[in-house]
Formats: C-alpha cells, sequence, structure tokens
C-alpha cells in the first residue's frame, strides 16, 4: 500500500494513530518488531479502561 492510501485510510477511522516506521518494508526485521511492538503496546495502554 502507497502512503498516500494508508493516509487516507487512517483518516477515514476514527481513532486511529497512523505509525511509519523509516526503513521499514512489508516484512519486520527483527529490530523494526521491537518498535513495531512498543507502539503497540503505547496504543493499547493509551485506551480507556472497561469492565467486563
Amino acid at each position: 500500500m502507497l502512503p498516500e492510501s494508508s493516509y487516507r485510510l487512517a483518516a477515514g477511522i476514527p481513532g486511529t494513530r497512523l505509525m511509519e516506521l523509516p526503513g521499514a518494508g512489508h516484512l519486520l526485521n527483527p529490530a523494526d518488531r521491537a518498535t513495531w511492538l512498543r507502539h503497540v503496546r503505547e496504543f493499547l495502554a493509551s485506551l480507556p479502561a472497561t469492565s467486563a
């Protein structure tokens, strides 16, 4: 997906955070995975807590 398409897609989804990893391709190398996981954890931690 081209970056422009990603921006348009993200703009149409409320609450979306578009994160670009410079130099990363479609498959992440181990260093990219650590960065990706850190961003995912930060995003999840920012969500409001809900009770089940």
